[in-house]
């Protein structure tokens, strides 16, 4: 083969990448993202999830959430970019191929030198390449947890909407209902006018007054409805008007979580935190890699010039084409350079450190009153739903009965009425509130909180 050394510089160039290309934690990251991109396509024809009619569920809604939000494919586009830049960064530069052209040809004793053809290629000293994968393996460490959260932000919205949906709904009922009730009671009045009773003319306007009271409240909640609609239509990436049914579940209370319990599960769990744990490492590494560039690089090349034969006949070697094996490194002396690049890396460890440490603070902030919320919405819920609702229900009846034997008198009755339907309005507020405040706690811990999946309610 006439130029054997060339292809020996190019073969361990050849095996300098491979062997630069083979981390078994990138490999494994990358097997994941394979696996879970089906679920994240563009395409603008998929499977749009499970349908959303008058039987589905809050999992379906979840689902369907996040089978079509495209913050979510956006997030996990960034994820697969990210990792793509790990070879890269794990790779030798491009080997170089020069050519030199003598624009009159150089004589020498073996022949004419007409052409010189050259190959090189840069071999960073030290594990500076290892490091920059390193790096880079942790940027996609942390574009992975961002994805995780905005699983988890998706999933909040979806939530938070469909409870506020929730108790619009029942609003609506209970409105409806008391809209009812109290057509009931005027009809008592105006029986009761009609029977010549002092007092009857006074109760049918009373009744009347509540009535239009009433009437006006549900026109209220039904012109709230598409504004409620459009939120959690928004969440699932829906047009704002598309029809929605009203929540098929009831939902149920659970058991309750320690606050120390919550704040394990989210040091452990919480993508946010583990974000910034990689950035913390990637910080380390670059801090490692800038000590690294204080080191030179070493450029191993070869060179053959193409030389035609000797003029004269019988010259020993005529026209054999000379090689030359040449080594160069590059010299980093400007030490101010190098200095500050390494400052740069120590000051952005220093502001991932702070940012890691000051958010287990602000985490374990919100993880309390997040949970303090959930009590206290568990505790009202409980409270009116074991006791106030019955009592308010017994007390209507007592009311309703003797002023229809006229025992009693109509604002009572209203009253009554009144209080009952406060009650039942702050009892699915606070259920609502509830599971709002439980969606919130799962943001948080990062992940489902299966612990207080156990139902207690018994409505």
């Amino acid at each position: 083969m006439k130029y054997p050394i060339l292809l020996l510089l190019a073969g361990l160039t050849l095996l300098g990448l491979v062997g630069c290309t083979g981390a078994s934690a990138y490999q494994q990251e990358y097997d994941r993202m394979l696996a879970l991109e089906p679920d994240y396509r563009l395409e603008e024809v998929r499977d749009p999830g499970p349908a959303i009619d008058k039987t589905a569920r809050l999992s379906d809604y979840l689902t369907h959430a996040a089978h079509n939000n495209h913050g979510l494919k956006a997030a996990f586009y960034r994820w697969k970019a990210s990792l793509e830049r790990v070879p890269q960064a794990q790779s030798l530069d491009d080997p170089m191929f020069s050519y030199t052209n003598f624009v009159q040809a150089v004589e020498t004793r073996v022949g004419p030198q007409r052409n010189a053809y050259g190959y090189s290629q840069k071999f960073p000293l030290g594990d500076k390449l290892e490091r920059r994968a390193d790096v880079a393996l942790q940027e996609a460490h942390a574009a992975y947890q961002v994805l995780q959260g905005e699983v988890l932000k998706v999933a909040f919205r979806v939530k938070t909407a469909y409870y506020e949906y929730y108790y619009l709904n029942q609003a609506i009922r209970l409105a409806q209902e008391n809209q009812k009730l109290m057509s009931d009671f005027e009809r008592i009045a105006s029986a009761r006018f009609r029977a010549n009773e002092v007092s009857g003319q006074q109760d049918v306007l009373r009744a009347q007054v509540e009535l239009g009271k009433i009437t006006n409240e549900l026109a209220t909640l039904k012109d709230l409805q598409p504004a409620i609609v459009a939120k959690l239509n928004a969440a699932l990436n829906r047009p704002g008007d598309a029809p929605l049914p009203p929540p098929s579940e009831q939902p149920m209370l659970g058991s309750s979580i320690s606050d120390a319990q919550l704040i394990a599960w989210a040091l452990e769990n919480n993508p946010r935190l583990k974000e910034l744990h990689h950035q913390t490492q990637k910080t380390r590494d670059a801090l490692a890699l800038a000590r690294l560039n204080r080191l030179p690089d070493l450029t191993i090349g070869v060179k053959t010039i193409d030389t035609g034969p000797a003029a004269m006949p019988g010259v020993r070697h005529s026209g054999m084409n000379p090689f030359l094996l040449d080594f160069s490194i590059n010299l980093p002396f400007v030490h101010e350079r190098q200095d500050a690049k390494v400052r740069q890396a120590e000051a952005e460890q220093r502001v991932a450190l702070g940012r890691h440490a000051q958010f287990v603070y602000d985490l374990n902030a919100d993880l309390k009153m997040a949970a303090y919320q959930l009590r206290d919405a568990q505790r009202q819920t409980q409270l009116y739903r074991d006791s106030l609702i019955p009592k308010g229900r017994q007390t209507l009846q007592v009311a309703e009965s003797d002023y229809e034997s006229g025992k009693g008198d109509f604002l009572s009755l209203l009253d009554s009425q009144r209080v009952l339907l406060t009650f039942e309005l702050a009892y699915h507020r606070g259920l609502a509130n509830y599971h709002q405040r439980r969606a919130e706690l799962e943001k948080l811990v990062g992940t489902p909180l299966t612990d207080i999946s156990t139902e207690t309610d018994h409505e």
